[in-house]
């Protein structure tokens, strides 16, 4: 297998697992939004901490505390994961999905900014899968109920800045001495930061809501499948395929969501899915084909 077909496969198993993230949330949707973020930067922090003691020699000689790159990752990293968690809060899935899956269009215009324009199959191939989001998409995700809602409203602003977020990690991870797992101790340290300065700075004492069994399977499931591992993936992913491919192929996160609600909360697939999906998979092959 080559490089570049790693780093696609990998980019589509971020998107599995990131697609999961909205179930997640909406099983912890009796915990507030900031007992839902502590506990993700906890327990990721925990399982990073126990990886880095096993394999300390290999993270000692990534040197991945110090890589600029891996710290401006995971800034964008901690972003991408605060935003999207709270959107999900707030908005309707379908919308933060769309939003979100915004992501190619931004590296693509990134790109183009520093001189690298994208190629036209790659162009071709984003706006396919785009077009693919949008059919899955677009007819529950924009209702007037929905517009009218400020709540919503904010989501779906949190949402599209999650996807600048997701921007500036693709392009981050695509350098040669970028490293995935850097990036995610980076990110989760920041957010446990962050989280009890805001708790200090706020006067308000850090009381937070003990979660029961199924809550803890739950987040446990949010911290390592959807945010560690998915983050190890998608960053391999823009070093081995760069960063519009891998982008790209992540634009299948809302196909995989929509299957995860069938699976998990019931329903059934229409034709529309299956056009979707069709569409999702021939963009992304066409980038794939077109760089491999």
């Amino acid at each position: 297998m080559t490089g570049r077909a790693n780093g696609a496969l990998q980019s589509a198993a971020a998107s599995v697992m990131w697609g999961a993230t909205g179930v997640w949330i909406v099983l912890l949707a009796s915990l507030p939004v900031r007992d839902i973020l502590l506990y993700r930067f906890a327990l990721s922090l925990l399982v990073m901490g126990a990886v880095m003691l096993l394999m300390r020699p290999r993270f000692m000689a990534a040197n991945t505390l110090a890589n600029k790159n891996d710290i401006g990752a995971g800034v964008a990293l901690f972003s991408y994961y605060a935003l999207t968690t709270a959107a999900f809060s707030l908005a309707n899935m379908v919308s933060v999905s769309l939003l979100v899956a915004t992501t190619p269009a931004f590296v693509m215009g990134a790109e183009w900014m520093r001189g690298k324009r994208p190629a036209r199959a790659s162009m071709l191939g984003a706006l396919l899968a785009f077009a693919g989001v949008v059919v899955l998409l677009a007819p529950a995700g924009f209702s007037p109920a929905t517009a009218a809602a400020g709540r919503e409203h904010f989501g779906e602003l949190l949402a599209l800045a999650s996807a600048l977020s997701m921007t500036a990690f693709s392009l981050f991870g695509r350098a040669p001495d970028a490293h995935a797992a850097g990036a995610s101790l980076w990110a989760c340290l920041i957010g446990a930061a962050v989280l009890l300065l805001v708790a200090i700075g706020g006067g308000v004492p850090l009381t937070v809501a003990m979660p029961d069994t199924n809550q803890w399977l739950s987040l446990l499931g949010l911290a390592v499948f959807s945010t560690l591992a998915a983050a190890a993936c998608y960053g391999n992913a823009c070093r081995l395929c760069g960063a519009t491919t891998a982008a790209v192929v992540r634009l299948s996160t809302p196909l995989f969501a929509a299957l995860f609600l069938v699976a998990v909360f019931g329903g059934e697939l229409s034709a529309r899915h299956f056009i979707a999906g069709a569409l999702i998979l021939l963009g992304a092959s066409v980038v794939i084909m077109r760089r491999a």
